[in-house]
């Protein structure tokens, strides 16, 4: 039975719904669905009763919530307590990373260290905008993070890999035929963006300002393949960072870059006033070494 499974369960417990459960832990509903059927099918009882449009623990469920608090609090407890016992060197640390790390090949960062060294990471997943608090209030050690604001220049900052911006437009568009596209030519379409207010939603709607008009945005949505999905069907067009978007394309759809490029970096970021311990320092070198943006 795995603690993140059980975190997951908490979750939906709370929330009562699988849309939202699934977008505070950042992970699709079909994601958190085959989690949730996998933790029943371990312990072989149904845990919620569910219609349709809600979702809630039944008997065997609220006994069960129970002792999930437990098992994670205590897992908490447990490391917290191992930590301190641990020499300084074998100590682990929390990294925060965007939720599309894997298309940025940070796993892959992350896994080697952890092969190369005994040092264990715990990687917590949030918007760019959320880690940058969680690093000033000293809830992780480091965070990747995308289109880093940091206007009284509190991280310090190592490049780790650069995206651009591109246009998802339908097979069939009338801008198929371009290599490029210019923001001002897409002032006449429906857009369909990421999630409200998020950072990658401002950002795109800034540009579109700058470019002379308001988006004409439609719908948004936190997954990147329900993006997709819509501007297959022809709803409308989406502008989205390339990498990103590179897991969800499909043969109906297109992707054209937008001139001239629009560049995002990622960066792992951490306060300037931390003191770091020797696996955090090592931790800092091996990633200077792996990254050349």
């Amino acid at each position: 039975m795995e603690i993140e499974y059980l975190e997951n369960f908490i979750v939906l417990a709370q929330y009562q719904n699988f849309g939202e459960a699934a977008d505070l832990q950042f992970m699709s509903q079909s994601a958190l669905s085959k989690r949730i059927k996998k933790l029943e099918e371990q312990i072989g009882i149904v845990l919620f009763n569910r219609t349709t449009k809600s979702v809630e623990l039944n008997e065997y469920g609220t006994i069960f919530l129970k002792y999930a608090e437990k098992i994670v609090s205590l897992e908490k407890e447990c490391l917290l307590e191992i930590r301190q016992k641990l020499p300084e060197n074998q100590r682990y640390f929390k990294v925060g990373a965007l939720p599309s790390f894997a298309e940025y090949h940070i796993t892959e960062l992350i896994s080697s260290f952890m092969r190369k060294s005994d040092v264990w990471i715990k990687v917590i997943t949030a918007p760019s905008e959320k880690l940058e608090s969680m690093l000033e209030n000293n809830e992780c050690d480091f965070a990747f993070i995308r289109q880093v604001h940091d206007a009284n220049h509190k991280f310090l900052k190592i490049p780790i890999v650069a995206d651009r911006l591109v246009a998802i437009i339908p097979k069939e568009h009338k801008l198929t035929h371009y290599n490029a596209l210019e923001i001002k030519q897409l002032r006449n379409e429906r857009f369909i963006m990421q999630t409200e207010n998020s950072r990658p939603y401002n950002f795109c709607r800034s540009l579109c300002r700058k470019n002379g008009f308001d988006p004409n945005i439609i719908f948004t949505d936190s997954q990147i393949k329900n993006i997709v999905d819509f501007v297959e069907k022809g709803l409308g067009i989406s502008l989205l960072m390339e990498k990103v978007a590179n897991d969800s394309l499909t043969e109906n759809v297109k992707v054209i870059p937008i001139t001239p490029t629009i560049e995002n970096i990622v960066m792992l970021c951490s306060l300037r006033t931390k003191l770091f311990d020797q696996s955090q320092k090592d931790f800092l070198t091996f990633i200077r070494n792996q990254t050349k943006v």
